[in-house]
């Protein structure tokens, strides 16, 4: 799989520095070490064969919304129609998912197949899909919809 690199922001990822590892994380083409997500992204990609791409982010709004909540409700149309169900917030310890942690994932895509992202507990979105280029557009999904959660939350007080 193709993984960032440790250390490198998403905007300094390049053809020189991405990193190719196996499913347990190995590195198998590259210079630099793999990110630690890796644990979490193999698992996922060698678990359920379906899942052709998977994008993580840290992104804020839905980092708040899993501060405080135990799932982002669809509250617009748009999320709704795409999305179907509400994002489950999994409860994570550990700044990468861990092999220890890697149940309380499995029990969300196991008991709701049709899931097509989670949030980590005040770290991001994990949104899969059949390919990176929709699970990208899950995750924008996502935040967007926790932005406008947020904001009304706020406007509410």
């Amino acid at each position: 799989m193709i993984v960032k690199p440790s250390g490198f922001s998403y905007g300094q990822c390049g053809e020189e520095n991405i990193t190719i590892t196996d499913f347990q994380g190995n590195l198998q083409e590259g210079l630099y070490k793999p990110t630690r997500e890796s644990t979490l992204h193999g698992n996922l990609y060698a678990r359920y064969p379906k899942i052709g791409g998977i994008v993580h982010t840290h992104s804020p709004y839905s980092i708040l919304i899993s501060l405080n909540d135990r799932q982002l409700e669809l509250i617009t149309l748009h999320s709704q129609l795409k999305l179907k169900k509400p994002v489950r917030v999994v409860d994570v310890t550990t700044q990468a998912v861990t092999q220890e942690e890697l149940p309380k994932v499995f029990r969300v895509l196991d008991t709701e197949p049709e899931t097509s992202a989670i949030i980590l507990k005040g770290h991001g979105i994990v949104a899969i899909s059949s390919s990176a280029v929709k699970a990208g557009q899950i995750a924008e999904l996502i935040e967007e919809t926790a932005m406008i959660a947020w904001e009304q939350k706020r406007l509410r007080k």
